[in-house]
């Protein structure tokens, strides 16, 4: 099977008799070194860099809740467990800044923010646990899911990012356009999402430093055999300022690896 039509060689034969073919091979001559490994070393230190930049900042920043999150649940985690994560911010934090995760689930496609927290609770359901990772605006989109997630027999554990609208419309040249901008894009709010959960009779906790978390978080994976929803407010500059501060914790591992990739045999990286 080859969907992606990726493949320029292909083996057929026994397998055991191949292997023994290329360990003889191996054996009689020096293989040039593959610059994928260098890569693979730039992304274990630069993975180094970032976890360093996470422990020496005191503030809660959006990145380091995913992080702090990926963090627990690979060191911690059930076979059953998974992360779900809406569109949006939360997915690209868990992109751009966590090496190592659960299984990480999301909808994608047309389906936009809609419906994150219905398709939480399916996912709840079919592994036996679950957290959602999600923005404030997909929350409020699928406000109605909280009845069903009252009635959620096994654990979720609910954390909302409140940025108090689209953070992620900041990044986007539209931002420039103040005219427009707010409250088109930005769709800017003063909501948390207390009142609501207790309308609903479901547990709810503010964490708003990296201490509040950790504990919430720990209370919820270890306590609560249902749904939970840890809400987590953040300020859209701040957010800005720590992603462009983790950036630049990497940039002089990226920057020194380039120069090392581009010293390599030309002839070395057409085989990659």
């Amino acid at each position: 099977m080859d969907p992606d039509c990726s493949v320029t060689h292909r083996l057929q034969g026994d397998i055991a008799a191949l292997l023994g073919s290329m360990l003889t091979g191996l054996k009689r001559q020096t293989l040039p070194t593959n610059p994928l490994l260098s890569l693979c070393k730039a992304s274990r230190e630069a993975d180094v860099a970032l976890h360093a930049a996470f422990q020496a900042s005191n503030e809660l920043s959006e990145p380091w809740v995913a992080w702090h999150i990926c963090q627990v649940m690979t060191r911690d985690g059930m076979e059953d467990e998974v992360l779900f994560s809406s569109n949006s911010l939360p997915i690209r934090h868990l992109d751009t800044f966590c090496s190592c995760t659960p299984l990480v689930l999301c909808n994608r496609g047309a389906s936009g923010i809609d419906g994150i927290l219905h398709t939480a609770i399916g996912a709840a359901l079919g592994s036996g646990r679950c957290v959602l990772l999600v923005g404030d605006l997909a929350m409020l989109h699928d406000l109605n899911a909280l009845a069903a997630l009252q009635r959620t027999p096994v654990q979720l554990i609910v954390v909302v990012l409140n940025n108090r609208g689209g953070g992620i419309f900041q990044m986007l040249p539209i931002a420039k356009h103040e005219d427009v901008f707010t409250p088109y894009f930005d769709t800017p709010h003063e909501l948390d999402f207390a009142q609501c959960c207790r309308g609903f009779n479901l547990p709810h906790v503010f964490a708003s430093t990296k201490a509040e978390f950790e504990s919430a978080f720990r209370h919820a994976r270890e306590v609560c055999r249902g749904p939970c929803v840890i809400e987590v407010p953040t300020d859209q500059q701040q957010g800005r300022d720590a992603m462009a501060a983790l950036r630049a914790a990497t940039h002089e591992v990226a920057m020194q690896h380039a120069a090392s990739l581009l010293l390599s045999s030309p002839a070395t990286l057409s085989h990659t």
